[in-house]
């Protein structure tokens, strides 16, 4: 018999970027199903994701028309963009433009993507244009949204001439599908294993996409759980409490795009996203090994950049200040105010600039411990020394 004690496990059977097959068990007998279902559901309508919702093509007022030169028809052509796969940075909508002339192959990477999105298959084939004088200037909306959103809801009530509205499927989980099994080892019928299988469309890893219909779900039934409660801020959803949305409290740390140190610092610390970032207050993060004052403006600075936070936020301007001496124990969001008018504030790249050079010729950095670190240093001087001579 299953010891009363025993907690479900879960095993990773197999993963690729689109894929990943996951087991979970010892689980009462129903809750698979619940389980199953619950995330299935999620899975497949509450990952937000990104498409392209509407097209302007220069000299084309709607899909019935023909392009000069190109080898497909505007519809083919169409039908072709909606096969493009969009991995948003930001949530806020975007522009991308596609300009090309003469006979050529037209793929999406010849589309030009803003910053905050990035095309995941480039080489998928869109038209060719047959020749030399065909020419194709084409504007392609982006926004993001949960589901599928058919065209009709794309033209806000408008009929605008040139604009051709697309069904957007914003989804970025393209199938789940589950199983329920006896529990291993001589369990008996009480218990049961589950296993679910989940495909992506490459945007998102099919781990980041449970993880992140595990946490809509925690944060749905929370409601349940403290109600007949007086709300709390500790109560509110994590996302409230550091005021993100819910799909920026679960933006992974890799779209940051941190340096290797800073990055490396903030997942063995177990900070995976970015809402597990700022629910940490500053000195919590200048106190994680190896993560230090350097590391901490990088960080405000990749924030700052995703709008994730404003500029007229504490942290911002205690980066910028160098001010770094332990203050608070309260978190990153509850930082006391700044003064208003500082006699500099230098940017934060100069404040990294600073930093390098006090490590070669200044104070030590703290960032930089232990017999190594100090053994670089003495070279450094050694050298500098040399250079003076």
């Amino acid at each position: 018999m299953i010891l009363a004690t025993e907690t479900p496990k879960l095993s990773i059977e197999e993963e690729r970027d689109d894929y990943v097959r996951i087991a979970v068990e010892p689980l009462r007998r129903g809750f698979a199903h619940t389980e199953g279902n619950a995330l299935r559901r999620v899975l497949l309508s509450g990952i937000r994701g990104a498409a392209i919702t509407s097209v302007r093509i220069d000299q084309v007022q709607h899909e019935f028309s023909t392009i000069p030169e190109m080898k497909e028809d505007t519809t083919e052509f169409l039908l072709n963009l909606r096969e493009i796969r969009i991995h948003a940075i930001a949530d806020r909508p975007a522009e991308m433009h596609l300009n090309v002339t003469g006979a050529t192959r037209i793929t999406a990477g010849d589309i030009e993507v803003p910053g905050d999105y990035k095309i995941v298959n480039p080489d998928l084939y869109l038209a060719t244009l047959d020749g030399d004088a065909g020419r194709l200037d084409v504007v392609m909306d982006v926004e993001t949204g949960f589901g599928f959103q058919p065209s009709e809801q794309n033209q806000n009530g408008e009929h605008l001439l040139g604009v051709i509205p697309l069904d957007a499927v914003f989804t970025p989980v393209r199938k789940v599908s589950y199983e329920v099994l006896p529990a291993s080892g001589g369990r008996g019928s009480e218990y049961e294993q589950l296993l679910i299988e989940v495909w992506t469309d490459g945007t998102i890893s099919g781990i980041d996409a449970v993880q992140s219909a595990a946490r809509s779900l925690r944060t749905e039934l929370e409601l349940f759980e403290t109600m007949g409660q007086p709300i709390t801020a500790r109560q509110l959803p994590a996302h409230a409490r550091v005021g993100l949305t819910a799909e920026q409290y679960d933006m992974p740390i890799e779209e940051l795009q941190l340096s290797v140190r800073a990055h490396n610092c903030l997942k063995r610390s177990g900070l995976m996203l970015v809402g597990q970032i700022l629910e940490k207050s500053d000195d919590e993060l200048l106190t994680l090994r190896n993560f230090g004052e350097k590391s901490y403006i990088e960080l405000i600075d990749k924030l700052l950049d995703l709008s994730l936070i404003s500029e007229d936020d504490p942290r911002v301007r205690r980066a910028r200040d160098g001010v770094f001496a332990p203050s608070s124990e309260e978190p990153m969001t509850s930082l006391p105010p700044a003064p208003e008018e500082p006699s500099a504030v230098p940017s934060l790249a100069a404040a990294s600039s600073g930093e390098q050079e006090a490590a070669v010729g200044g104070d030590e950095d703290p960032e930089i411990t232990g017999s190594l670190g100090a053994a670089l240093l003495e070279a450094l001087r050694e050298a500098g020394s040399s250079v003076d001579e």
